[in-house]
């Protein structure tokens, strides 16, 4: 259950979010709540959305999951966690990598801020097309049959090596 507490702790709530918003009280809870919380609550829910201060006059809207449905996940993502982090560890292309050990964040860099322009630049020298994206308006629009049929037979392959 170590990686649930972390996942909770220090990748449920936005970073860019005040102070009094917070996960902590609900890591320390994790032990306390039932093994099965399938059952409490509807089986589906919409996120809490905070608006906060970007650049000037413009604005960012944070999305703020259900406890309930943030924790379940958080227990897939902790019984799973040698499979999946195995896939993650295949990326040749991501910048950023889960931090398993880390303290406030869940995302850790492989490079610092101020070399990742010079990083895009060595990846995409040998490019024809470069495509940036912006994911931040983009995880609440996922669904189970948006992930790639290869990825969950690979994925399913390995949670029975490890069993």
């Amino acid at each position: 259950m170590p990686l649930q507490d972390s996942f909770i702790r220090w990748g449920f709530i936005p970073s860019e979010l005040v102070p009094p918003f917070k996960s902590e009280s609900l890591a320390d809870a994790l032990a306390s709540l039932p093994p099965d919380l399938s059952s409490y609550g509807k089986p589906a829910s919409k996120c809490c959305y905070h608006s906060i201060p970007k650049l000037k006059h413009f604005r960012r809207l944070i999305a703020v999951p259900n406890p309930l449905h943030q924790t379940l996940l958080a227990q897939i993502l902790d019984t799973h966690w040698p499979a999946i982090s195995y896939h993650i560890n295949q990326s040749k292309i991501s910048l950023s990598i889960v931090d398993e050990d880390g303290k406030q964040h869940a995302l850790r860099r492989k490079v610092s801020l101020d070399d990742l322009p010079l990083e895009r630049s060595l990846r995409s020298a040998s490019a024809r097309f470069v495509l940036r994206t912006d994911l931040s308006c983009f995880y609440h629009t996922l669904y189970t049959h948006s992930i790639p049929p290869r990825l969950c037979t690979d994925l399913a392959a390995r949670m029975v090596a490890v069993k």
